[in-house]
C-alpha cells in the first residue's frame, strides 16, 4: 500500500506540474484550480497516510502563501500560479524540500535569464528580449524533478 501511495503522489504531482508548465509556456499564466486541487489532495493524502507531519505540510503551505503575498505586493513580479505551485510542492514534499526546490529553481531561472541576456546583446535581439518574462513553472518543475531523482529516488534504488 505504501509503494502505491508514493507512486500515486509522484504521478499526481508530475501531472499537475507538467500541465502547469505547458499552461505557463502557452498562455503565460497558470489556471489556479489545478494546483489548488493538488494542494488539497497532496496535503490530505500526506496527513492521512502519515508521510509528513502537520508542521511539514503546514510549513510548505505557508511558504506558498508567503509567495502569494509577495506576488500581491510586487504586482505579480512573481506570478500567483508560481506561488500556488510552490505551495503544491510544499504540501506534497514538505517545507524543507519545497524551499530547496524553490531556491535552486530561482538560481536556474537567473542563470537562464543571464544566458538570454547575453545571447540578445545585439540591437535587434536585445530589444525583443528586453520585456520578455521568463516562464517560471517549467524551471520549477524541472528543478523539482532533478532534486527528487537525485535526493530520494536514486538513493532508494542504489541502497
Amino acid at each position: 500500500m505504501e509503494g502505491k501511495y508514493i507512486l500515486a503522489r509522484y504521478l499526481l504531482l508530475g501531472l499537475i506540474l507538467a500541465i502547469a508548465s505547458w499552461q505557463d509556456l502557452r498562455y503565460r499564466r497558470i489556471f489556479w484550480p489545478l494546483p489548488a486541487a493538488g494542494i488539497f489532495l497532496a496535503g490530505a493524502g500526506n496527513l492521512l497516510m502519515g508521510k509528513l507531519t502537520v508542521w511539514e505540510v503546514g510549513g510548505g503551505l505557508l511558504l506558498g502563501l508567503l509567495l502569494i503575498l509577495v506576488s500581491i505586493l510586487s504586482r505579480n513580479a512573481i506570478g500567483m500560479g508560481d506561488a500556488l505551485l510552490v505551495a503544491l510542492l510544499g504540501t506534497a514534499l514538505g517545507f524543507g524540500e519545497a524551499l530547496l526546490i524553490f531556491w535552486f529553481a530561482s538560481l536556474a531561472a537567473a542563470g537562464l535569464g543571464l544566458f538570454a541576456w547575453r545571447m540578445g546583446r545585439g540591437k535587434e535581439r536585445g530589444n525583443r528580449l528586453r520585456n520578455y518574462a521568463l516562464p517560471f513553472a517549467p524551471v520549477l518543475s524541472l528543478t523539482g524533478l532533478v532534486i527528487e531523482v537525485f535526493c530520494r529516488i536514486l538513493p532508494g534504488l542504489l541502497s
